[in-house]
This record gives structure tokens, sequence and C-alpha cells, in this order.
């Protein structure tokens, strides 16, 4: 899964902040695991497009759970969680994967939300174990270095090192367009103040200069999520918690003026993930869950909205929909927002087991269809490529998972 992860805690599979959901396998595929199995290709009888397997990886060590294409679609740079009997996270680590293929990248234990450079084999990535949990604002004020880093790993070496940045909280870093820079959601205490805010840190790609863009005081902790890069890289759009109603609003970083804005708040439904879009007018778009209470008591819903600049107000591009009984999460979108996935589950009979049936629902240029994932396993969308025409998916069965690699193309 990529930049935009929003996994709800207990609503699909067990609990904690990083669930892998069940799958539902299709009974005519041959129950071979890892390398050798022969490609999957799965229809929907009113859609003239179809996904087609690309490639698989070999076996990886855990879960996978959130990741991020090569520039030029052949390898993934995956996250993958290893957890003990009870279900505990043991260890996370990055480790990067190809056709029959898998190699760690660093040694964890905890490595989190990788990113692959556009222009290099260069991937961003968290370095965890120093981490500590602050409890509430007035801790972390008080809390000088949660012992987070952020590292750029070069996937064909492995060589590593750390980009001198602020002390502060950080979210999932994106690299711009050129490969220059780094930017990610930050919380920080700011000189002679007693309240601690959100904003964004942008970190030179050299490792030796960084800037904040501060949002003056108006947006509460919570690293915000995003961020989304213009293709022109001078802006980036990004989600936080607005410190006066507590709700999510959408922000605006504009670097070139070292400025941040409110592009709008009072955000429909439940907000996961916000994008600029492709062309020359570069749309804004919002990725929202329409949810039900208690989960799946009726149907939900995943929806992509863009901002209409001339009315003020959001207009819906397309919605994923679940079965009464089933949940909706994770969903996600393309670069020029002409693809969303979004996944599905049934809803399990017990708290905290994992569902017994899983699919990946998509929608393509106009067209829609479902994957289903192998019965026994668990299973994520964990990336779209950089073409917007593939998507990477998690299998895992078993404590140990694969990357499959899925490409849209015409029905034949």
């Amino acid at each position: 899964m990529n930049a935009w992860e929003c996994l709800r805690p207990g609503r699909i599979g067990g609990g904690g902040t990083l669930v892998v959901v069940g799958t539902l396998f299709l009974a005519a595929l041959p129950a071979l695991w890892g390398c050798g199995a022969q490609k999957k290709r799965e229809r929907h009888p009113a859609s003239q497009v179809e996904l087609r397997e690309v490639w698989s990886s070999s076996e990886l060590p855990g879960d996978p759970a959130f990741g991020s294409f090569s520039p030029d679609g052949k390898q993934v740079a995956v996250q993958v969680i290893s957890k003990k009997a009870d279900g505990k996270v043991l260890r996370q680590q990055l480790w990067v994967v190809g056709e029959d293929s898998a190699k760690p990248l660093g040694t964890g234990p905890s490595d989190i939300s990788p990113d692959w450079s556009p222009r290099s084999d260069e991937v961003v990535y968290l370095d965890m174990s120093g981490w500590k949990e602050p409890k509430g604002d007035a801790e972390l004020m008080k809390l000088r270095d949660p012992g987070i880093r952020v590292v750029v790993a070069d996937a064909r070496t492995g060589d590593r090192h750390i980009l001198k940045a602020p002390i502060g909280y950080y979210g999932n870093p994106r690299w711009s367009p050129d490969g220059r820079a780094v930017a990610l959601g930050f919380d920080r205490a700011p000189a002679g103040s007693d309240q601690p805010e959100a904003g964004l840190l942008v970190i030179e790609a050299d490792g030796q200069h960084w800037r904040v863009i501060p949002t003056q005081g108006a947006l509460v902790p919570g690293r915000p999520m995003g961020p989304s890069w213009s293709a022109d890289g001078t802006r980036a759009l990004f989600l936080a918690s607005s410190r006066a109603g507590g709700g999510m609003e959408l922000w605006m970083a504009e670097f070139a003026g070292g400025n941040a804005r409110r592009v709008a708040s009072e955000l429909p439904f439940r907000p996961v993930g916000a994008k600029i879009g492709l062309g020359r007018r570069a749309p804004y778009y919002l990725l929202a869950e329409d949810l039900a209470w208690p989960p799946g008591s009726k149907p939900e819903s995943a929806i992509l909205l863009r901002w209409n600049s001339d009315a003020n107000q959001w207009e819906e591009v397309r919605r994923l929909s679940s079965e009464p009984g089933w949940v909706i999460g994770t969903p996600d979108v393309n670069a020029d927002a002409t693809g969303m996935t979004a996944r599905t589950a049934k809803v399990s009979a017990k708290a905290h087991q994992p569902p017994s049936e899983v699919e990946i629902l998509w929608w393509y240029h106009g067209q829609h269809g479902r994957l289903h994932l192998p019965k026994g396993t668990n299973g994520n969308v964990l990336s779209w490529s950089r073409d917007g025409k593939q998507i990477a998916v998690s299998e895992t069965k078993d404590g140990k998972g694969r990357v499959v690699v899925y490409e849209f193309v015409k029905r034949k």
C-alpha cells in the first residue's frame, strides 16, 4: 500500500496499527505457492478491461504491508511485517522484490513507509528503531528526540545514509517528481510556544539541508497525511487535523514562498488521502470512506472526489461499494485519477479473526471489476505503478508472503 495508507485497526483482520486482511481462493487455481504458479487472469463480465498477472516475487518472511514501485516497474520496495505466534509484531523490515526474487534492504527491526525515487535506485523510509511513544501533548513538548530517523538506501547496493532533519515526529516520506527532495508530515514544538503543531518538512536529497513549512498553529499534531506533490514539484497537498474544529482539513504547501494555506475544511465522509492530479489545471482529489456501524451492517463505500473550484464544492468521481456483511478500506488511486482500488472483506464471525473472503474492487478508465485472492491467504493492494497501469498486491499464507504484480489490459 502507498503513501495514502489509512488502515483501520480492528475492522479488517486482527487489531493493531497495521492490518493485512484474509483473501478468497479461486478453486481453479493450482495449489502452488511462490515460484512456478500459473499466471492468473481476473475478468468482470461487464468490463472490457481485465487484470493480467505480470510477475510474482519469491517468498518473504512475513506480511507485505506497504510498497512502492521502482521507476521501471520491475521491482517493488516493500515493508514486511513478521509477527509472533500471539500476533504481536516481531520485526518490520524492508525488502526489494522482483520476478522470482526478494532481497532484504537493511536489517530492521522497525523500518517502515518506503518510497522509491522516480529518478534513481534510492528508497527513502523511516527508521523507527528508537521510537518513544508520547502520552499527550505535555509529554510531546518534553520529549526532545522521539528516536525516528529519515533514511535513504540504495536498492542496488544496500548503502544507506541518514538525512539531516530537525527533531520531531515524522509522517510518511514522499519523493519530489525530480527526485531532489523528500517531503513528509511533521509534528514539532516551535521555539517559544507551549503547544506543539503540525506542518510539512522538506529535506533536500543531499541530506544536509531542510526547511519546515509552518501552519501557524492552525493544525494539531498527528503527522499530516500525504503529501502529494504537484507534477512540477512546486506544491504539495496534505491532510491534517484542525485545531479549531478538530476535523480533517485539506492544506497546500507552496514551496517558493515557504507557506501553507488551507484549501478546504469540513471535508465529506471520512477523508483518508489526497492527491494533486495531472494536466494543465491539476485538480485536487480526495479519497474518503463511507463506513457503517456496526461494521458491515450495511454497504460501505470508498469514494473518489474532485474539488470544483468554480462551484467551491466536492464532486463525486467514482464510488466502489461493498456488499452487506462486508467492510471496505484502503482506497487508492493512480497518478492521473483514471484508476482506483479498494479492499473489501467479509466480516468475521469471531472478533480479531481474519475474514473468510476478500476481494480487491477496481475501476480503470470507466471499466470496473474485482480480483479474488487465494483462499487461506491475507492480501492487500500495496501500490500503483508510476505509469498508472499496474498494481502490486500482497499475498500472505501461514506467516509467509509474496508480492504479485498485475497489469490492466484490454479484454480479449
